[in-house]
């Protein structure tokens, strides 16, 4: 397990060097980003949790033409902004597969048509390693977002940027 943990986060170093977006970034710079690269919209959408296990988790649905992101009603803003970060990472990732079942699809969102779903993942753990090397992207991602930081901490736009930066230059080096 440490051997593959190892791999997984040199694999993420790698992908977070590549990025080509300026570092600290905010939530929603980030997801215009995503958008921009993908060529179509990303739309977050909050659900009932007991509709997801009640786990904080959430789901990605890549539809035709958008892709959407679902997340837990409940969750503070600091834990929903980690959980659309897995979802964006298995995007970066180019996971794909129907890791849900569709009818369960149809009773969580309803309005989203069955036959224009091209990928759909969810999460309720990180037990294989895809999962995990989605986690560790996701964390590196939300280090990466000045506004983390600030919510968590309290601390002003200008030292969250500070320390979003600090973070990453010492992530990168161990």
């Amino acid at each position: 397990m440490a051997g593959s943990l190892e791999l997984a986060r040199k694999r993420v170093d790698a992908f977070m060097a590549a990025l080509p977006i300026e570092r600290p970034w905010s939530f929603d710079d980030f997801i215009g980003w995503m958008e921009a690269e993908r060529g179509r919209p990303i739309r977050l959408e909050p659900v009932n949790a007991a509709v997801i296990s009640g786990a904080p988790c959430g789901l990605w649905i890549g539809r035709e033409d958008d892709d959407v992101v679902m997340y837990a009603a409940g969750a503070s803003a600091y834990l929903r902004r980690h959980i659309v970060y897995h979802e964006l990472a298995h995007i970066l990732r180019g996971d794909s597969g129907l890791g849900v079942d569709l009818a369960a699809l149809q009773a969580l969102a309803p309005d989203v048509r069955p036959e224009t779903v091209r990928s759909l993942l969810g999460r309720s753990g990180y037990d294989d390693e895809v999962e995990q090397e989605a986690e560790l992207l996701a964390t590196r991602l939300f280090l990466a977002d000045s506004g983390a930081v600030s919510e968590r901490s309290g601390v002003g736009a200008k030292q969250s940027v500070r320390v979003s930066r600090l973070t990453n230059v010492v992530w990168s080096r161990t």
